[in-house]
């Protein structure tokens, strides 16, 4: 690191033949982390709908090699955590303390990944300090790891990405088309994990396309472009031959007429209308939270700050990667969750606007402003690690709690347990069943279940009856804490009583078996008046 660089060069480098402030951490900041995890292992499933699914999903690799759900070829998630799950079930069965091992180690190799990141980007040692004790004591990182979900797999591949992006950026010849390679390998784990890898490739590109005097070397830009994408390429083109006439490329074209149609303004005004929650997950996910969107709103100077300054060094690729997947976050779920891939490179910009602010600030009231701003520098910290730590501790009793299962998700796994072994003892596996917790009945009892479709709100009950009889549903299950689809299915049941048997309530959950005759009966009825006809799928 040059002087140009870092004004205080000679205070920020390290001695001869010593190490900087973060590399003397990193080994104590390493041992924490694993103790950490080691207290939040355990044998329990955080239920989670979606680990429900990427369960379902490995148990089927497991035992049939095929990617099913529901009896049929599945194309919504992608196999990334599927197939790391699989070979559990393949040697242990349903070990949930192995799978929460192996989301565990992916958080230990998160932080490690972040070390070899912020040891590379940082202004210097103390500030890649400061965002190494952030990110390995950091609320999200934790909980995450706690749970059967990609967010923390996620995390380590997209710093594989980075940190690789990083390296080929600042070297030359081979080795520079080497490390191109490994970011393209780590942008594909991390794209096979979540469609958010797309995000890393993106800034893959700007990285090499955006820095200076890329047209000037174009032949080099050009063969990283080549070999950074290549993984990428080669997995769309296996993709492609496979889905074609399964239904996966119409899926990918209409989720492309989404976001380029007439749908576009509306991604827009979401996207406006979600800012202050995402604001509110940042600093959630940074500071420990504790002053909601207000956090955010402040935390915009340092973040700001820090962004602009690292741009005008010439390092694009966070910049590409922090702008475009918090974009994509903020179309689609601003949550804590979705945040935490983002949170290196978000700490690495508060840290540096921090460092820039308060030299701003040192520079205008002179020498005595120093020892206030480090102490306040050293306050708010202490204070974000507490929150953190606090937060780390609540979910740790949690876990080892004799009565985890009632507070994990609200209780939801116990109470829908009767529903489960009803279904389990009295429902045949291709028999279909409407249930909000599809994934958690299916998982549970290998039977055919599915979700109330979001297109039929507010349909009328006739309709509604119609779209029963044809997708051959033989239960519903009515979940009143989830009021999603109940109104429109009990005006159904007011409107036709003999459509439904009510076989029981279990936990608060009410179960019907579907009578087809009285649906048909009740839609032929409908379509013999001219005010109501009905035109059926």
């Amino acid at each position: 690191m040059t002087a140009a660089a870092c004004p205080e060069a000679e205070a920020c480098a390290p001695a001869p033949g010593g190490r900087s402030p973060v590399d003397r951490l990193f080994p104590w900041v390493m041992l924490g982390t694993v103790l950490l995890q080691l207290a939040g292992l355990n044998a329990h499933w955080s239920f989670q709908r979606d680990s429900a699914l990427y369960m379902s999903l490995a148990r089927s690799l497991a035992e049939t090699g095929r990617y099913v759900f529901n009896y049929s070829v599945h194309t919504y998630a992608l196999p990334g955590l599927p197939a790391m799950l699989a070979p559990i079930y393949a040697t242990l069965g349903e070990s949930f303390l192995a799978m929460n091992l192996l989301i565990s180690a992916f958080a230990v190799g998160a932080v490690a990944m972040a070390y070899l990141l912020f040891r590379r980007v940082c202004h210097d040692g103390r500030q890649a300090a400061v965002c190494l004790v952030l990110f390995a004591l950091s609320n999200p990182l934790f909980s995450y790891s706690t749970r059967i979900l990609t967010e923390v797999p996620f995390t380590f591949f997209v710093l594989v990405a980075l940190y690789c992006g990083v390296r080929m950026a600042t070297e030359e010849g081979r080795r520079s088309l080497l490390w191109g390679l490994a970011a393209g390998l780590g942008g594909f784990a991390a794209l096979g994990t979540r469609p958010f890898g797309l995000a890393l490739f993106a800034a893959l590109l700007g990285a090499i396309w955006l820095r200076r005097r890329a047209w000037n070397r174009w032949k080099l830009s050009v063969a990283q472009t080549a070999i950074v994408t290549s993984p990428l390429a080669a997995a769309l083109l296996a993709w492609w031959l496979h889905s074609t006439g399964d239904g996966v490329s119409s899926r990918a074209l209409t989720y492309a007429h989404f976001f380029i149609g007439p749908a576009l303004p509306r991604v827009v005004l979401r996207m406006l209308r979600d800012v202050p929650d995402l604001l509110n997950a940042m600093f959630t996910a940074v500071a420990g939270g504790g002053l909601g969107v207000t956090g955010g709103v402040v935390m915009l100077a340092p973040l700001a700050v820090g962004l602009v300054q690292q741009v005008r060094r010439g390092d694009r690729l966070l910049a590409v990667y922090g702008l475009v997947y918090l974009a994509g976050v903020c179309v689609g779920s601003p949550s804590m969750r979705y945040v935490l891939p983002a949170v290196p490179v978000l700490l690495i910009w508060v840290v540096e606007g921090c460092w820039m602010l308060a030299d701003r600030l040192e520079a205008r009231f002179g020498w005595a402003t120093r020892g206030r701003l480090v102490r306040l520098g050293y306050v708010i910290l202490a204070l974000s690690l507490l929150t953190h730590l606090s937060r780390i501790t609540t979910d740790i009793v949690i876990l080892r709690s004799p009565d985890f299962e009632q507070y994990a998700a609200r209780g939801r796994l116990p109470r829908y347990r009767p529903l489960i072994e009803w279904i389990r003892d009295n429902v045949t596996p291709r028999q279909r069943t409407l249930a909000h917790e599809h994934r958690l009945i299916h998982y549970k009892t290998r039977i055919e279940a599915w979700r109330f479709n979001r297109r039929w709100r507010g349909m009328d009950p006739q309709t509604l009856a119609g779209r029963i009889l044809r997708f051959e549903f033989s239960y519903v299950v009515l979940d009143p804490e989830y009021p999603f689809g109940t109104p429109e299915l009990k005006r159904l049941m007011e409107a036709c009583p003999d459509c439904f048997a009510h076989i029981g309530e279990f936990n608060g959950l009410e179960l019907f078996r579907v009578n087809e005759a009285g649906l048909r009966d009740f839609v032929g009825r409908a379509t013999t008046h001219p005010a109501t006809a009905l035109r059926l799928p």
